[in-house]
């Protein structure tokens, strides 16, 4: 550039710098009788380094100007003389912040800490963390809504969609429809077919473990091995009866053109490692399938993970074929199935925990805790018992009828393929029977689960501990605490102890829901037990 005449200089606030002259030499190849070097030579000299700073107002203005290419418009009419903050969002009765709605609110992240006034700010608790969702104005104020880090969980499952290009991009039939998504161990599912000139076959948008059976008609064909990469398995030469797959990206071929329904047993999603555990599974969706919304470890409650990983490891599987469906859709079945909960905590990490009995209690609420507004303490309708629990198991993605089956199916085989639905029935006994509970309550209710579970033994398992659990009489009760403001959340256990509803010495029960108003200093919460 060229130095003005009259210059107009500003400091320059900085912490410190590193600026320097820099020099590239060469070392001379040539060799001598004496073992020396015959020269360094110098090649190049550059200046660079840079400077540290803290941001301040005006300081850098001229310098984020230039780095993108602009100038900066006319400031927002922003004065902190007319601007304050209440409880649930800025006053501005003197239209301070009428510019800045100009501004994009939706999904930035937002921290809040809740302290005493002189309190040091390392001493507060941290409240709540998520994303804003957009702001509402009216002509005395500005007030953001905020909602929890769901956004991304919201959003569709399957990130990647067919281009309709060929090859792993499918045919123009397949274009714009969604990848498949599966884990664990699937049986008889329908894969999306690619190409009908090759017979090419997906099943998982992605490295997958295996391709244990492919049927045609039921009857299974042979196994003509794995191929290394997608390149070799399309330049491979087809045989009849046959199939080969590609595990890098979940693909398989056939031989010939498939005489009836095409259906494949495979086990799912194994990208660095293999998983079919709930936990597992949930785990490697937020984590690595939900495209540039993907959770880090630091978003996971990796401790509570951990114990729903070692109170249940019944392996399970799940496909979604080209269907659509949302990330949460496929953890609330998840979880549902195996009676377990999932939410984010206040410091926005992912959790997920067992229903189990309340036990070990982290806090009492008693009557002096009790605010008597709205009411004060409701105990709802008590939920009536189950009777009886029928969880499903073992999942037949294509259910065939007896004349979509080959002849030379095997009996047993065949009996899998007409098979639609199989459960576990609960066997419990004393209390939790199903002659012991329908005597004694005239409404009591038979539950069925929607399941993931490979095998029986689990699903019989979840289905006695269920009825151990849900064939009790359980309780519902509404509590506004005095000093409950982020005091409690989902999933924790509380000590409930007054002299009413038998809740005398104190009934352990868990928090299910909490209604919090900051402006008003108040806390309902929900129990259950």
């Amino acid at each position: 550039g060229t130095t003005p005449a009259s210059p107009t200089f500003a400091n320059f606030r900085a912490t410190g710098e590193t600026m320097g002259l820099s020099k590239s030499t060469t070392q001379s190849a040539e060799i001598r009788s004496d073992r020396q070097v015959s020269d360094l030579i110098a090649t190049s000299f550059s200046a660079g380094g840079g400077f540290g700073f803290e941001l301040s107002q005006d300081t850098y203005d001229d310098f984020f100007a230039g780095a993108l290419f602009g100038s900066w418009s006319t400031d927002l009419g922003i004065s902190v003389a007319t601007i304050s903050a209440t409880a649930s969002g800025f006053d501005d009765s003197g239209n301070g912040l009428d510019d800045i709605i100009r501004l994009d609110w939706d999904f930035r992240n937002v921290r809040m800490w809740s302290g005493n006034t002189g309190q040091n700010f390392k001493d507060f608790t941290k409240v709540f963390q998520g994303r804003t969702d957009g702001v509402s104005v009216d002509l005395t104020g500005l007030n953001i809504r905020l909602r929890g880090p769901f956004t991304a969980i919201d959003r569709t499952l399957q990130t990647s969609f067919y281009t309709g290009t060929g090859g792993l991009e499918g045919s123009i039939d397949n274009k714009g429809n969604p990848k498949p998504k599966a884990w664990g161990e699937n049986k008889n599912a329908s894969p999306i077919l690619l190409d009908a000139a090759k017979n090419l076959y997906q099943t998982h948008d992605g490295q997958i473990q295996s391709i244990d059976k492919v049927r045609d008609e039921g009857d299974p064909l042979t196994d003509a091995g794995v191929a290394a990469d997608f390149a070799t398995l399309d330049a491979w030469t087809p045989v009849a009866g046959q199939y080969k797959s590609c595990l890098s990206c979940g693909v398989f071929r056939i031989g010939d053109k498939p005489q009836g329904k095409l259906t494949v047993d495979f086990k799912g999603d194994a990208s660095g490692t293999y998983v079919n555990s709930t936990s597992e599974v949930i785990g490697r969706i937020v984590t690595s399938h939900l495209g540039a919304d993907n959770l880090a470890a630091s978003d996971i409650d990796s401790d509570s993970f951990a114990a729903l990983s070692a109170a249940n490891t019944a392996p399970i599987h799940y496909y979604t074929g080209s269907n659509p469906i949302t990330a949460r859709e496929v953890i609330d079945k998840l979880a549902t199935a195996i009676g377990a909960i999932w939410y984010f905590s206040r410091t926005g990490a992912l959790t997920v925990k067992r229903v189990e009995p309340p036990l070990r209690p982290t806090a009492t609420i008693m009557e002096a805790n009790i605010s008597s507004r709205g009411g004060g303490l409701k105990r709802v309708t008590p939920e009536q018992p189950t009777y009886e629990h029928r969880i499903r198991w073992g999942v037949n993605h294509t259910p065939m009828s007896e004349n979509e089956i080959a002849p030379a199916v095997t009996s047993v085989d065949r009996e899998f393929l007409n098979a639609g639905e199989r459960y576990a029935v609960s066997e419990n006994v004393g209390d939790t029977s199903e002659a012991s509970v329908r005597s004694k309550f005239r409404k009591a209710r038979a539950l069925q689960i929607e399941s993931f579970f490979v095998a029986e033994s689990d699903a019989q398992e979840e289905a006695d501990r269920r009825q151990a659990i849900w064939g009790l009489p359980r309780h519902r009760y509404t509590v506004p605490v005095t000093d409950g403001l982020f005091a409690y959340w989902v999933g924790d256990v509380v000590s409930l102890d007054l002299d009413r509803f038998g809740l005398s010495g104190g009934k352990n029960l868990l928090v299910v829901s909490v209604n919090e108003n900051a402006k008003q200093n108040q806390a309902t919460v929900e129990l259950w037990g």
